[in-house]
């Protein structure tokens, strides 16, 4: 059932129409994205290396040891302002490597 006027129009759609267009409308963004970034994905699929579960476990071990590491010491972690400023002020006083 609809209903229209000169400005507006009411249009009564199943829940099922629903879901049909916005999966329609959501597949159509990532086919859009997916040919829009390929080539970088693809770059960097290509730079990724052979799978190494050994590395990648030493990896992981290494990132739970630093999370370790910082929770016991939360005053060794700077904030990004925090970062940024100093940044900035070595920036200006000729500190920084060329």
């Amino acid at each position: 059932m609809s209903k229209a006027t000169d400005e507006q129009q009411t249009v009564t759609i199943t829940v099922a129409e629903l879901e049909e267009i916005v999966q329609h409308a959501v597949r159509e963004e990532l086919r859009r994205l997916l040919r829009q970034h390929l080539p970088a994905m693809r770059h960097y699929l290509l730079h990724e290396g052979p799978d190494d579960p050994e590395g990648d476990a030493q990896l992981l071990q290494e990132a739970l040891e630093t999370l370790e590491y910082i929770k016991a010491h939360p005053e060794s972690v700077q904030s990004w302002e925090a970062f940024e400023a100093e940044l900035a002020r070595a920036e200006a006083a000729g500190e920084l490597p060329t």
